[in-house]
Formats: structure tokens, C-alpha cells, sequence
């Protein structure tokens, strides 16, 4: 179900994939503070379960942001601490994966896809919602950071092997 300014329509351009959801949109509602949002029913969640939404955007306009959270249909009272904001452009279709941690069980919830931008034509596809079985990395164990505030070459020991920036590997 679509709210807000604009219109949802189904689009058979090949944006992604072949159809897609065409959400073009304007101005925020003066009585709401997003300017639109999807929502998509889902069914049962179980808080100390964790949860993956995957889905398909690009944008006819560059550097935009989609939020999601889960809520209750009733009271849209939010079964997720926060909003979880994902870039989009108008380059090509991105494939965005989010991970819910629902704080408490429900038997019927609904996915908020939100458009927080003033204006824009957005393409959604592909969307799924499924249990996962994810273990959480510790970004320390993943990333190391180095700097270096004297104009002086800098000898640093590793430890293991690193991927640079440049995608160029380092050890030792």
C-alpha cells in the first residue's frame, strides 16, 4: 500500500529486471513528516530473531536515501529502535540488504519502505523478507586503521593480511 504525495504505478521499462514499482513523488504532506512511504504487510516476527529485507532500487535522481523499519499495523508503533537509511542513485539498480532485530513478537507486522526526499521517481523491485541465521562480525576483527600525522615514513607491523583501499593486499 502507498501513501503520500504522488502515485505508485507498475512500470514495464526494464528499470530492473523487467517490471518494477514506479513511486514518483513530490512535496511532503504538510501533516506528516515523510514525504511518502510503502507499506508492506510481512506476517509474524520474533523479537531475538533477526531478519534480512533485500530489495531492488535505482533513482531518476542521484545521491537519495531510503529508510526502512518494521512496525505493528495497528498502531504503527515501531517493533524496530530505529530507522535504517540506505543510499540510492540514478546510475543503475542497487540491491540493498537490511537486518531487523525486532525488539518484541508480533503476529502481524508491517515493512515501512519511507522516501524522505522532496521530490523524485523511484523504481522498487525484487523484494523479499525472511528469517536469517546471521552471526554479527565485530568491525574490529574486520577493519584496522592507520594513520599517520608526521610527514615521516611510518613502519607499521601487521599482523595478519589486509586488503588496502586501493584493493592491494598487505601482510606482515
Amino acid at each position: 500500500t502507498y501513501y503520500g504525495t504522488g502515485q505508485l504505478t507498475w512500470d514495464n521499462t526494464n528499470k530492473i529486471n523487467g517490471g518494477s514499482a514506479k513511486i514518483s513523488y513530490s512535496m511532503p504532506l504538510a501533516t506528516q513528516w515523510s514525504t511518502c512511504f510503502i507499506k508492506i504487510p510481512i506476517g509474524a516476527v520474533q523479537a531475538g530473531k533477526r531478519y534480512i529485507c533485500k530489495f531492488d532500487i535505482v533513482g531518476t535522481k542521484p545521491n537519495r536515501a531510503i529508510a526502512a523499519r518494521l512496525a505493528l499495523p495497528s498502531t504503527n508503533a515501531p517493533l524496530t529502535p530505529e530507522y535504517k537509511y540506505y543510499p540510492y542513485t540514478n546510475t543503475g539498480a542497487t540491491t540493498n540488504e537490511i537486518l531487523f532485530e525486532p525488539t518484541s513478537s508480533a503476529t502481524s507486522t508491517n515493512l515501512y519502505l519511507t522516501l524522505r526526499d522532496e521530490d523524485g521517481t523511484v523504481y522498487i523491485d525484487n523484494v523479499t523478507f525472511y528469517e536469517a541465521d546471521v552471526t554479527k562480525a565485530n568491525p574490529d576483527d574486520l577493519l584496522r586503521f592507520e594513520y599517520n600525522a608526521t610527514n615521516n615514513a611510518k613502519t607499521i607491523a601487521l599482523n595478519g593480511t589486509y586488503l588496502g583501499l586501493n584493493s592491494t593486499v598487505h601482510s606482515g
